[in-house]
């Protein structure tokens, strides 16, 4: 049984169990009014399919009935959409991304090419294909875009850098914010690479976006809802200076690959030697470092080579 609080009057927060530990859940909103709205859903397994029902049977809501709406494309968020409905909202952006096919033949050189393995690539190209969308109708939401359910008028947020085309809700009146995967509290988001994108500036003028909206409080894609939203922008913004010092440092030792250099940044995961990490984990890794190192190319700190196949940076 999947974990269900009652956020605010009607707005119910779902922790719908994942199929593997870390984060362990993704939070699904509901929202309880004559026409629902579900925000995110989980990952495409039988756990995560079960969990969610159960708890909108319990909260007295049809999933038949609902409105669906998905923060990011990511599997722990849209995995369940081809079970439960024909039609989602989603960021427009992502919208495009999704119907036009999400890994393209360039995009995976560009990772082998940046010292990730074919063996591990294949093994995400798995995992993503675990969701089936095949028929579902994307309804692109443009920021600004209201969305009124039951009390709650809620304002579509584009926030670009976890995903191109994530998107927040924010309910002006309550001063409270759908942070989908944009801003967490007991991690941090992944910022990922996407062509033609600097995902991390992207990333931090979301941040100032939010920033200046002043929310109360926050209901996060994954671990607790939290007040104090502005104190956690700042934090993000500071860790992620501190990523950039961290490879800058790294390259004053001479020219490395991204892979090289992900040995050379703190991580808040537990592992004794690389090769125990999982596939998915290289993943979130190679994406966060391969960002933060076009940001610093688009800024001039550094250049980038090819070497026997392979982009060597350094400083400039």
């Amino acid at each position: 049984m999947a974990l269900i609080i009652e956020v605010l009057p009607n707005i119910f927060m779902v922790k719908v169990p994942l199929p593997w530990p870390s984060p362990g859940a993704v939070n699904s909103y509901i929202i309880r009014a004559k026409k629902p709205l579900v925000i995110d859903t989980g990952f495409n397994a039988e756990i995560c399919y079960a969990a969610l029902l159960g708890a909108m049977n319990k909260i007295g809501v049809d999933y038949r009935e609902a409105d669906y709406f998905i923060t990011h494309f990511h599997v722990d968020h849209i995995g369940l959409v081809g079970k439960l409905t024909k039609n989602i909202y989603i960021g427009d952006e992502d919208a495009k991304i999704l119907q036009n096919g999400f890994f393209k033949p360039n995009i995976l050189k560009f990772f082998i090419m940046n010292g990730f393995s074919q063996r591990d690539l294949e093994a995400i190209m798995r995992f993503r294909s675990s969701v089936n969308l095949k028929g579902v109708n994307f309804q692109p939401v443009k920021d600004g875009e209201i969305l009124e359910y039951g009390d709650y008028m809620l304002r579509a947020i584009s926030t670009p850098g976890h995903t191109p085309g994530h998107m927040c809700l924010y309910d002006e009146k309550r001063r409270i914010l759908f942070s989908g995967d944009h801003i967490l509290f007991n991690i941090t988001p992944s910022i990922f690479y996407w062509k033609d994108h600097d995902s991390l500036s992207e990333y931090l003028n979301s941040l100032e976006k939010i920033y200046y909206l002043n929310a109360n409080r926050a209901f996060p894609g994954h671990g607790d809802f939290h007040e104090g939203v502005n104190e956690r922008i700042l934090e993000l913004k500071r860790h992620h200076n501190k990523r950039l010092e961290e490879i800058i440092g790294a390259l004053r030792g001479g020219a490395k690959t991204a892979w090289q250099l992900a040995s050379h940044i703190t991580w808040n995961i537990s592992y004794n030697e690389w090769s125990e990490l999982s596939p998915i984990q290289k993943w979130f890794i190679i994406n966060e470092v391969v960002t933060h190192l076009l940001h610093l190319e688009r800024r001039g700190v550094i250049t980038k080579e090819i070497r026997h196949g392979i982009f060597y940076y350094e400083l400039r």
